[in-house]
């Protein structure tokens, strides 16, 4: 599946393309402004990106199914941590994929936790 969306990042819109691979190049049927099953926003501190905040999950989107809320915050996946555009884009085609990488999340109470990723697949 292709996913195509936009994040906004320093005022910029940034074209995601994210494709899994054996999968058509069709368009995705999620609603505008999704990406993956969530609405997903950077997050800045002190004009650093830091982060990438779900702001509302599909319901039966993977980070749905992983237990992650809105509020939830993506640090780094794999070994990308999410401190730029690229990486953020990096860090999404890594959850898009089949490929198990473990995340890392704060939550809205500020705790941090690790999950294995993509929540389908068998442990």
């Amino acid at each position: 599946m292709l996913y195509r969306r936009q994040l906004l990042t320093h005022g910029l819109w940034l074209l995601l393309a994210i494709v899994q691979p054996g999968a058509s190049v069709a368009e995705s049927a999620e609603p505008d402004g999704f990406i993956l099953g969530a609405r997903i926003f950077p997050v800045y501190e002190s004009g650093q990106m830091v982060a990438l905040e779900l702001q509302e999950l599909l319901p039966n989107s993977r980070f749905a199914r992983a237990g992650l809320a809105p509020g939830d915050r993506i640090l780094q996946v794999g070994d990308v941590s999410i401190n730029s555009p690229l990486a953020s884009a990096n860090a999404l085609r890594l959850l898009a994929g089949d490929q198990p990488v473990r995340v890392h999340i704060r939550d809205k109470a500020g705790t941090h936790r690790t999950i294995n990723w993509p929540p389908d697949l068998p442990a």
